[in-house]
């Protein structure tokens, strides 16, 4: 039995906060990973958290596919998809021979983002460099459950 537990259904990646906005806006559908599993099922759920100085699960995605492909690859077949100059590219990819290529689709901001001290707080992640996996319960309280989190923190401004 080759079943995958159902926490492998979604997946949290930390992402610069300019590169976020393009996923969120809909005009980057492609990240590029030095890391990453090609395990994972169609429409598995990708949240975003944005990192430093936003601190916060912005939104996500379902994942369309995972591609494994040498970098040059990459840059000829996405470089348009991915939203990145090539002098950054180049430098995200220095040193390895392959990457990832996630294919996003059905893009959902979160109605509210849920900044570091929510996430810490209330369920104990830490964002991950790379990726990490989240439990069906954490994904469903971040995507059903972010207003009433973060309410509370947009008071308090």
């Amino acid at each position: 039995m080759n079943e995958r537990p159902d926490f492998q259904k979604s997946i949290l990646i930390s992402v610069k906060p300019e590169y976020a906005d393009q996923i969120m806006d809909g005009c980057k559908t492609v990240e590029l990973r030095r890391r990453f599993t090609e395990e994972v099922d169609k429409n598995t759920r990708l949240f975003i958290y944005s990192s430093s100085p936003v601190k916060a699960i912005v939104g996500y995605a379902r994942i369309d596919r995972v591609a494994k492909l040498a970098v040059p690859q990459i840059w000829r077949t996405f470089r348009n998809e991915a939203c990145i100059e090539k002098a950054d590219f180049e430098n995200y990819f220095h040193g390895s021979d392959f990457g990832f290529v996630v294919l996003l689709n059905q893009v959902k901001p979160l109605a509210a983002s849920l900044e570091l001290e929510d996430i810490s707080d209330r369920w104990g992640i830490r964002p991950p460099q790379s990726y990490m996996y989240l439990t069906a319960e954490v994904a469903s309280a971040i995507s059903m459950g972010a207003n009433e989190i973060s309410s509370r923190h947009k008071r308090r401004r």
